[in-house]
């Protein structure tokens, strides 16, 4: 148990032993997301209900193969590590808030100051629009950052037309939604909101998308190819390597050095949208906030050419004029670092350290970097004292939690990238690593950036303009008024090496699959219930619930699924009627889902009735008043009017063949955000209450799985988080174990894994590289005071290779 705590501190650092105990991590990788569906209008649609689904989780170990779920808030969606710690957010005081911040295997949205009962929903439309073609050429889409398409009334109350561009997403505070940031997020729109105000909305944000996009391009390359990086400075370092370097090595410098430019892109666009807040600003007194907008976008102006038409922005953005020279001397700089690995490419055979160096140090500088605590000088001299490599120091600090590696301000290009934009990590493997006689060996080496910097530069113009007068009399913003839709910000990660991320339809543990163990880690699947209090006919709720849109997109708003209700009717939902009330109504059969009787609505004829499939996808439940039917991912496109032109709707096929969201990448976090809205296109007035400000309440549940190859402990006392004696044994080694039996007792040995290690008479022997469970068990016995009852122990041993075998 030990050792399974210290490789998950190993795996997730930051995340403390207590933390763990309150985080459930789970094996079977099934997530709960109990996020009540608030669903109402003004205009007579549905209502918000809260209903947790688990109130208590006990403790529980899983192995490998585990995914996790976690809520993020403004820091944590700029900054994930926040995820690891157990107080990100020192203003939740409830621990049902808190816990939702940090991993675990739930998110509870129950907590009233998400808001979510304050939210009631009108008819929208999803603001999609295509992005591109993937590798197969099927046609990508992305939402806008408005994310709905609002309806405008006309004096008639008709919908006169559709509003791109004022629906807004704010989070909950204060007693309303009227705060920019991320997690639970209401979407609709605010009534004293100039285009001044709008602008100003949209370059916040933009200037956060782009400044995450910074980082993550940024970490993604350094994870990619800071394991040859770290391989270079490694060896320099503890084997004192200064010639053998080569080609593969400087293309790794090249590829490194072409995703910072990337990341330097990325900030650039920021900064432009940093121009385009103080455009909105009053400082600025621009006329038409669109065409001072559009100037500010424009890739045929420089910064420097924007800096010299709106100097002002100095005063209203201090610092501007120097991160723009930074940030192109920045440019320039991975510019020459490109042309300098080309050439040396270009030339082939191998280099030195010098010339490794002169391509490295511009993007990187090593000198300032600290490996394990110590600068690169510090570090040889600890290594290499006199002269000669010390193995052992060496050793040491390679092995164990493996070689950390801070970057930290002034450090480079990398560095510089964490001084705009915030820092980012990657962790990665040397692999093959020799040193002495020693290896080759897996090197694990942890590698981060450590600005200076709080806030970051471009966090800092976000806080300035949040601060900053709007042009015209809008000073701020006004909360939302009218309600179209929420969003859930959410973040998963796993430690499987391939998998990925699931809508989880039908119900599962969310811990061990089959389990029965603790009934409040069952989890309830993915769907929706519906009760009605305005008299709604049974066949109105569920025409009113195929309008429910779930749309779950990445961090950029590209579109990774949508989900909807599979509301399919059935002859077994139908009663016929008699021959009486056939020829009364002129009807075959009335839908038999109200304990109130069939309405008007409920009763079909018998062509409709002769059409339907045999069973129903809903489920009604008369005595409590409910609906209910399960979420499924669906194809989706765009849709099409008559003529073949796009309507700029969203237009559902069939249900897509597989219930994939997104690949995850192992240790890797990936923000998927969900969205929930009633689509216009589906819901008529002849499908609500005519007299009912609230037409049905609604409760959602999201389940998410992975389809990761798990491996599950394989004895109860692992499952339920009891003590486990962990034993480390080399291959050919032996090792006496301590059942812990009573004196007299006749103990029985058992290995569940005989090829990797054996056990006799209370000695375990190695046998081969691998896990064993030992277990150790006796019978009752003895008499009067010196009676014992029965007991078990385990021991599980992991069996590495000896060290003349290849590990």
């Amino acid at each position: 148990m030990k050792q399974m705590k210290k490789e998950y501190k190993r795996r997730f650092p930051g995340l403390s032993v207590a933390a763990l105990r309150s985080k459930l991590m789970s094996t079977v990788a099934l997530l709960l997301v109990a996020s009540s569906l608030l669903v109402t209008s003004s205009y007579a649609w549905f209502v918000l209900s809260t209903a947790p689904e688990v109130t208590g989780i006990q403790t529980q170990v899983g192995a490998n193969g585990s995914l996790e779920v976690a809520l993020l808030n403004q820091a944590s969606w700029d900054d994930l590590t926040l995820l690891d710690m157990g107080d990100i957010d020192e203003s939740a005081d409830a621990t049902l808030a808190s816990d939702n911040l940090t991993w675990g295997n739930l998110v509870n949205l129950s907590d009233s100051r998400y808001g979510l009962s304050q939210i009631t929903l009108n008819p929208a439309r999803l603001f999609i629009e295509e992005s591109g073609t993937d590798t197969d050429g099927r046609v990508q889409y992305s939402v806008n950052d408005t994310i709905l398409k609002t309806p405008i009334y006309g004096e008639d109350g008709r919908v006169k037309k559709l509003d791109k561009e004022s629906a807004v997403a704010y989070v909950y505070e204060n007693n309303v939604f009227g705060t920019e940031g991320k997690g639970v997020r209401a979407i609709g729109t605010a009534a004293s909101m100039n285009e001044f105000a709008r602008g100003m909305m949209s370059a916040r944000s933009n200037l956060g998308t782009y400044m995450s996009s910074a980082r993550t391009v940024a970490s993604t390359v350094l994870n990619q190819q800071g394991g040859a990086l770290a391989d270079m400075v490694v060896r320099y370092a503890l084997t004192n390597q200064t010639t053998g370097y080569t080609v593969s090595d400087v293309e790794a410098v090249k590829e490194l050095a072409l995703g910072l430019q990337n990341s330097l892109n990325e900030i650039e666009t920021a900064l432009r949208y940093a121009f385009a807040g103080y455009l909105a600003t009053a400082d600025a007194n621009v006329e038409r906030f669109d065409v001072a907008l559009g100037s500010a976008m424009d890739p045929d102006t420089s910064l420097s050419g924007l800096l010299e038409a709106y100097p002002g922005v100095t005063g209203v953005l201090p610092g501007m004029d120097t991160y723009i020279t930074k940030l192109q001397s920045d440019m320039s700089t991975v510019s020459d670092s490109i042309n300098t690995c080309n050439t040396m490419i270009n030339g082939g055979g191998t280099f030195n350290w010098e010339q490794i160096t002169a391509a490295v140090y511009p993007i990187m500088n090593t000198d300032s970097m600290l490996l394990s605590g110590m600068t690169i000088d510090e570090l040889k001299d600890y290594v290499m004292p006199g002269g000669e490599v010390d193995y052992g120091k060496a050793f040491a600090l390679v092995s164990g939690e493996g070689v950390t590696i801070s970057v930290p301000t002034g450090s480079g290009v990398l560095s510089d990238i964490a001084d705009f934009a915030g820092n980012y990590t990657a962790r990665v493997t040397i692999e093959n690593f020799t040193y002495g006689g020693f290896g080759p060996m897996p090197v694990d080496v942890n590698m981060t950036t450590a600005t200076t910097y709080n806030p970051t530069h471009l966090s800092s113009f976000s806080v300035m303009l949040s601060h900053a007068e709007t042009n015209g009399n809008a000073a701020g913003v006004s909360a939302i008024s009218d309600f179209y839709g929420y969003a859930v910000d959410l973040a998963f990660r796993t430690n499987a090496e391939e998998s990925n991320l699931l809508l989880q339809t039908e119900p599962e543990n969310r811990v061990y699959e089959g389990s029965e163990e603790n009934a409040l880690l069952q989890g309830g699947g993915s769907y929706m219930t519906f009760t009605t209090q305005a008299g709604l006919s049974a066949t109105k709720m569920v025409r009113l619930m195929q309008g429910i849109r779930v749309v779950l997109m990445d961090e950029n708003q590209d579109i990774l699924a949508i989900a909807a209700l599979d509301c399919r009717l059935g002859q077994d939902s139908y009663v016929v009627m008699t021959d009486e009330e056939k020829v009364a109504t002129g009807k075959y059969a009335y839908l038999d889902g109200s304990a109130d009787g069939a309405q008007i609505s409920d009763q079909i004829d018998y062509a409709t009735w002769l059409a339907l499939p045999m069973t129903s996808s809903v489920v009604f439940d008369k005595q409590a008043g409910t609906v209910s039917a399960k979420l499924y991912l669906y194809e989706f496109a765009m849709a099409l009017n008559e003529a073949g032109n796009k309507t700029g709707g969203l237009r559902l096929g069939d249900k897509a063949e597989t219930a994939v969201i997104t690949p995850l990448e192992q240790d890797t976090v990936q923000r998927v955000t969900a969205v929930v809205y009633i689509d216009g296109s589906y819901v008529t007035n002849a499908t609500v209450a005519a007299n009912a400000a609230q037409s049905m309440t609604g409760t959602l549940n999201l389940q998410f799985s992975s389809d990761a190859v798990l491996m599950p402990s394989e004895i109860t006392a692992l499952r339920s988080g009891s003590d486990v004696t962990k034993i480390d044994l080399a291959a050919g080694a032996d090792q006496a174990l301590d059942s812990g039996a009573p004196t007299g007792a006749e103990v029985t040995w058992s290995s569940n894994a005989a090829s990797v290690a054996t056990v006799s008479d209370g000695v375990v022997h190695g046998m081969a590289a691998g896990r064993a469970i030992i277990t150790a068990s006796w019978d009752a016995g003895g008499e009067g005071d010196d009676a014992w009852a029965g007991g078990v122990k385990y021991f599980d041993v992991t069996v590495s290779a000896a060290a003349n075998e290849e590990p």
